[in-house]
């Protein structure tokens, strides 16, 4: 953070023993009515069951008078760059989740609380390392809806899948406050949790001065907001099952022990209700992997695919017969419809048929199932309503592969087919 090595050295040990000091005297109060030690503090930050959720955040360190007003001058100086009206931006707010600015004395509280929790060797270099604007690690974490494990699963770029606890003393510890309020304790207990290590900056910025976060994985490289529903789409293609998210959230456990990132409840999906059990293996991990890189590099995703992937989910979900035609119906059109409108049926089952088949019998065969199927849901459309034949169910579920087929297909192609050229015969 200074011209020199040696200034650096210097700086960064003077920072960590007075993080020391402070910790060591500090008393952290709860509401004014308990004051806890600092080995007291740490033991519940990493317990983190029960109410010690609750705590933990709403601690504030009481020290002797000067040595906060000392530590607020020290990162005055050290992070002056990212300060205005003795305020900081707080970068986690935008990758994690928190307040967008921080008064620089609750600053200056919070790394004494890291320091009792982390120690303050790590507390100091913590903030030397963000000061310095370098990237900041964190986790991506998704709960996935009816699918279940054997053993923990783990991949080299930062994926892991385990399942959570079955205990409703231990669970609390692996998710974000709230979770259990909003979605049951039942709906989480031994549900399988994802998480993708990730890393963005900045950590701090000037308050007010926006900011174009650079969110990053070692192996998939830039990763957004909705990568866990592209995640659990790649998952869907690869088992042929709808698997949604049940909740997800980002988290960071050292910028936590600063109090930098909310408490704050998990972002969840309005409906996780799919058509039952599936179990993931290693394979459909490394498969995934492949088909979601795919899916980030692929320009076609901004020209229908992406919507063909999310109708051909939403045509699995366990819902009415007229529904999940209808869902279909839309994923087929997103897939062979860009832009041309005419003739919606014939084109569909053309182009579906032409594009999936190898042969004149098995283009004839395909054309004849989404022919039926398109013509089903146009039916659904106008009348609300699909007979639960098992011929209609049969044809659903043949429309469905198909529609997957396609939609695999088009992950591997550098560009959409023109389609007329492609019925009349022309080589791709």
């Amino acid at each position: 953070m200074t011209e020199s090595h040696e200034g650096t050295s210097v700086s960064l040990q003077e920072l960590t023993e007075l993080l020391r000091e402070a910790a060591k005297q500090a008393a952290f109060d709860v509401w004014g009515q308990r004051t806890y030690s600092a080995p007291q503090l740490r033991d519940m930050y990493y317990r983190n069951v029960g109410s010690d959720s609750l705590v933990v955040p709403s601690a504030k360190p009481q020290v002797r008078e000067g040595v906060l007003s000392k530590l607020t001058q020290w990162l005055r100086s050290l992070l002056s760059q990212y300060i205005v009206d003795d305020e900081i931006g707080n970068g986690f707010a935008y990758f994690v989740g928190g307040a967008t600015t921080l008064e620089l004395p609750r600053l200056a509280e919070g790394a004494i609380k890291a320091a009792a929790i982390l120690g303050p060797e790590r507390a100091a270099q913590l903030i030397s390392i963000w000061g310095s604007g370098e990237p900041v690690s964190y986790r991506k974490c998704v709960v996935l809806s009816d699918v279940s494990i054997e053993h923990t699963l783990v991949m080299d770029d930062g994926v892991r899948l385990e399942s959570l606890p079955m205990s409703t003393d231990a669970i609390s510890a692996h998710l974000p406050l709230g979770s259990t309020w909003d979605l049951g304790e039942s709906a989480l207990l031994g549900a399988i949790k994802m998480t993708i290590d990730c890393e963005a900056k900045p950590a701090f910025c000037k308050p007010g001065e926006y900011i174009r976060m650079h969110e990053r994985n070692s192996y998939y490289g830039p990763i957004w907001a909705e990568s866990p529903g592209r995640l659990c789409a790649a998952l869907s293609l690869v088992t042929n099952h709808r698997i949604s998210w049940k909740t997800h959230w980002s988290d960071c456990d050292e910028a936590r022990a600063f109090g930098l990132v909310s408490q704050g409840r998990a972002h969840k999906t309005e409906d996780s209700v799919n058509q039952g059990n599936v179990r993931l293996s290693q394979q459909h991990l490394e498969v995934a992997r492949e088909l979601f890189v795919q899916w980030l590099n692929n320009w076609n995703m901004d020209k229908g695919l992406g919507m063909a992937i999310s109708r051909w989910m939403a045509s699995k979900r366990r819902t009415s017969y007229a529904n999940q035609f209808i869902e279909l119906r839309i994923a087929l059109e997103s897939l062979y419809l860009r832009g041309n409108y005419g003739e919606l049926g014939f084109r569909v089952a053309n182009y579906g048929a032409w594009h999936l088949g190898a042969d004149f019998e098995e283009r004839w065969q395909y054309q004849e199932v989404l022919r039926r199927v398109y013509g089903l849901a146009s039916r659904a459309v106008h009348a609300g309503e699909v007979d639960g034949t098992e011929e209609n169910r049969n044809l659903l579920t043949a429309a469905q592969d198909l529609c997957r087929k396609g939609i695999l297909k088009r992950l591997y192609e550098s560009e959409e087919p023109n389609w007329n050229e492609m019925i009349l015969g022309k080589e791709p």
